[in-house]
């Protein structure tokens, strides 16, 4: 049986984040060499393999997931200096574990469910 290889995990020098390019389409995966990407990276690739080597059906293109409004109020970049260091470990925490959701299904409830 041939062996095929799957596709990279490869470092996106931009942006900083990971990146996989599935059927020619490149996937976003949150900071480069962070748990995170490297767990969002094995669950995309299992879909992906579990798919026939096709992308996995992904919701519509106008919703707004949650790493990309972390992205903009990162580029944003308008808080004071004391706040901004609360604001990287919530959004640090808030990406780890809900890279992909939409932002309207994340809310305060989602925080305190992962605290408690």
């Amino acid at each position: 049986m041939p062996r095929t290889s799957l596709p990279s995990y490869r470092h996106h020098k931009a942006t900083g984040q990971a990146v996989v390019t599935l059927n020619g389409e490149d996937v976003y995966l949150g900071r480069h060499g962070t748990r995170a990407s490297r767990s969002e990276y094995d669950r995309l690739i299992g879909e992906w393999l579990a798919a026939g080597r096709t992308l996995p059906r992904r919701g519509r293109a106008d919703v707004l997931t949650v790493m990309e409004l972390v992205n903009a109020f990162r580029k944003a970049g308008d808080c004071p200096t004391t706040q901004a260091d609360v604001y990287k470990s919530v959004m640090r925490f808030m990406v780890r574990l809900y890279v992909r959701t939409p932002v309207s299904e994340f809310g305060p409830l989602a925080l305190t469910r992962q605290v408690l």
